[in-house]
């Protein structure tokens, strides 16, 4: 642990398989990020979906492939969602790091 405080600059760390696509009108999850689609990648019985966010910071969300999903389009706008004990906080990047 290392000490934080409201409004320190941090490094947030979430597993891909973490994050959940969220609908339009959906306000459940407690933290969210908007962006878009910049490709994804069948693997088997998974998607990794690389998604840019609005800060131009590129995450990568992950989902099961099943019968009935939904692909998503290069270019589609998406809202992630995760829970808070999903998040790992970190002290923040440094140019060394």
């Amino acid at each position: 642990p290392f000490p934080v405080q409201a409004g320190d600059a941090v490094t947030l760390l979430v597993r891909p398989e973490n994050m959940r696509l969220l609908a339009d009108d959906s306000g459940h999850a407690v933290n969210t990020v908007e962006g878009t689609v910049r490709d994804s990648i069948v693997l088997g019985g998974a998607v990794k979906h690389h998604i840019t966010l609005l800060t131009g910071i590129e995450v990568v969300m992950q989902e099961s492939n099943h019968v009935g999903r939904t692909a998503l389009r290069r270019a589609q706008q998406v809202r992630l969602g995760w829970s808070a004990q999903d998040s790992v906080v970190l002290p923040p990047r440094t140019a060394s790091s």
